[in-house]
């Protein structure tokens, strides 16, 4: 019996880590605006951008370029989220947008047995867009304290 009870507890457990989880899985979009955590000399993680200040973030704009390319900048909009408006620039840019999105962050964590996903604030992005391929992104995370 108590071997049973062991292994339904597993069971359950693997069961509900996949349940958990599933919110955290990440689209293309997720995965390049994602901050990259870095090992330091003292064993800590940390993330290689600074939180809770506008920071430039060169991945996510070549992610943009290139769903531009391939999208373009209706793509952009329906595919994946932003609202894009025309710079002012007086006609001299006709091609030049500025597009904003506010993208849900989600950590993953082990918690005893049970791996969990976790919502850890809202990321907010900035793209300058154009002329041309010109693609320059601006992000600012502030996770829960």
């Amino acid at each position: 019996m108590q071997r049973l009870c062991r292994w339904l507890f597993v069971a359950m457990s693997l069961f509900l880590a996949g349940c958990e989880t599933e919110g955290c899985r990440r689209d293309e979009l997720n995965l390049a605006a994602q901050y990259r955590v870095k090992q330091h000399a003292d064993g800590s993680l940390r993330y290689e951008q600074s939180l809770n200040e506008w920071v430039a973030h060169p991945r996510l704009a070549q992610f943009i370029r290139e769903a531009i390319r391939t999208d373009g900048i209706d793509g952009l909009q329906t595919k994946h989220g932003f609202r894009c408006t025309p710079r002012p620039h007086g006609g001299a840019c006709s091609d030049c947008q500025t597009c904003t999105l506010s993208l849900r962050q989600l950590t993953f964590q082990h918690r005893l047995i049970t791996p969990a996903c976790y919502y850890d604030g809202d990321m907010q992005i900035r793209a300058e867009i154009g002329p041309g391929t010109a693609v320059s992104v601006m992000s600012y995370w502030k996770p829960l304290d």
